[in-house]
């Protein structure tokens, strides 16, 4: 976009932005890592005082309306849909570098994860076994 809208030339813009998505992706996974480990994802959850699903519906309106304000009052459309797989290709990278530090740290910490959650790892059937065996022992102890 920036050799045509400003028209840059040569291949030193084009360097500038790999580097500067190669520092997007280090930069996130960094701090993916760093919240993973020091249980601030954890601390997320526990809070309740802003609903996640009302901020993504007034972020995803207001994003909505820019689209619908750009196609009608700018003639380039495309630039616009180019921004916008820019972007999900960043939020996407971000969400999946997520997953990934999540699975390497269930995959080092595996017997804790068992702690916690004992059925982790199973067979669904078997999942749904035990949990039937313990409410007829519940039952049958009452």
């Amino acid at each position: 976009m920036m050799y045509i809208n400003m028209g840059a030339q040569g291949s030193g813009s084009f360097i500038i932005g790999v580097l500067f998505f190669l520092v997007l992706l280090v930069g996130m996974n960094f701090l993916n890592w760093k919240a993973l480990y020091s249980g601030t994802y954890y601390k997320l959850q526990q809070k309740s005082i802003i609903p996640v699903s009302w901020m993504s519906v007034g972020g995803a309106g207001y994003v909505l309306g820019q689209l619908i304000l750009s196609f009608i009052y700018t003639v380039s459309a495309v630039f616009i849909v180019i921004i916008i797989c820019i972007s999900l290709l960043s939020l996407l990278t971000a969400y999946f570098s997520i997953f990934i530090h999540r699975y390497y740290y269930m995959s080092k910490n595996i017997k804790l994860v068992k702690q916690v959650y004992p059925e982790f790892g199973m067979p669904m059937s078997e999942r749904y076994k035990k949990k039937k065996n313990i409410k007829k022992l519940h039952k049958s102890i009452e």
